[in-house]
């Protein structure tokens, strides 16, 4: 596991949604971008919890986000790393 931050800016308002089991989730893309001359790379945000709730409240389209959590690669039936999961609505911040 490695532990990442991003620093970005969010490209739509949250996708909130609530559970059967009363949990919130919170969706959003947050564009990052390793150097001023190089396209941002997109990453999609969910957050569930008290901070999905954080996130309906204070996250809204062109916020500058930093969002921080645990990245680690999934292997398949194979043994193949296809998928990168990461765990970033630990830590979120506007």
């Amino acid at each position: 596991m490695v532990n990442l931050t991003f620093t970005g800016v969010v490209r739509q308002d949250p996708d909130v949604h609530t559970m059967e089991n009363r949990n919130t989730i919170a969706m959003f893309p947050v564009d990052v971008r390793e150097e001023p001359h190089l396209p941002p790379t997109r990453i999609l945000v969910v957050a569930a919890g008290k901070q999905a709730v954080y996130a309906q409240e204070a996250i809204k389209q062109g916020s500058l986000v930093m969002v921080g959590g645990w990245s680690y690669t999934q292997k398949n039936a194979k043994g193949i790393e296809p998928d990168l999961c990461t765990d970033l609505g630990a830590r979120l911040k506007v």
